[in-house]
């Protein structure tokens, strides 16, 4: 999230054993919670249903792409896929009518996705189908440097995993999402 942007965002962070979604507006987190799996049960699906190694559905999974119906890939993370996204779309939906309807907060404008799992291909567009509102994955460096001076040594990919701890190091009141 662009500093002094006042949206307001879900932010999604699928890490290994649990998923944290938070609703953030003008940089202040307004609401929290945690969805009980992870991109584990994207890995164990995988080992399972191709029958191949942890190292092997790892490299699987950050490599190929959610295409839909038909796809074995997609048929197999399927379940695991739409288990989070029933969960998304329960907190969204509690957001807009409970927690936003009783307090006046503006809707969620944007999904983003981070964390490590955020690098399964086609997991933001298939959150942003199925809960109607845009979503892509995030960048944790957007507030770090102008990157025509200064280019971090961890690729995109790595350093999504690593959102929140970019996000700690900034200077008091910058924010990194």
């Amino acid at each position: 999230i662009s500093n002094n942007d006042d949206g307001t965002y879900m932010i999604i962070d699928v890490g290994r054993l649990r998923i944290g979604v938070s609703v953030v507006r003008g940089g202040i987190v307004r609401f929290t919670s945690t969805i009980d799996m992870g991109s584990d049960s994207f890995t164990r699906a995988l080992m399972t249903g191709f029958g191949i190694s942890e190292e092997d559905a790892e490299h699987m999974k950050n490599e190929r792409a959610l295409m839909g119906g038909g796809d074995d890939f997609f048929d197999i993370l399927r379940p695991s896929i739409e288990r989070l996204s029933d969960e998304v779309a329960k907190l969204y939906e509690y957001w807009h009518t409970y927690h936003a309807g009783r307090t006046g907060e503006t809707p969620v404008q944007h999904i983003i996705v981070s964390g490590g799992g955020a690098n399964l291909l086609g997991l933001a567009e298939y959150l942003s189908a199925k809960i109607h509102v845009p979503a892509s994955v995030g960048n944790p460096w957007k507030n770090v440097n102008d990157f025509n001076q200064y280019i971090p040594p961890i690729p995109l990919k790595k350093a999504l995993g690593y959102a929140t701890v970019i996000g700690l190091a900034l200077p008091s009141g910058d924010t990194c999402i």
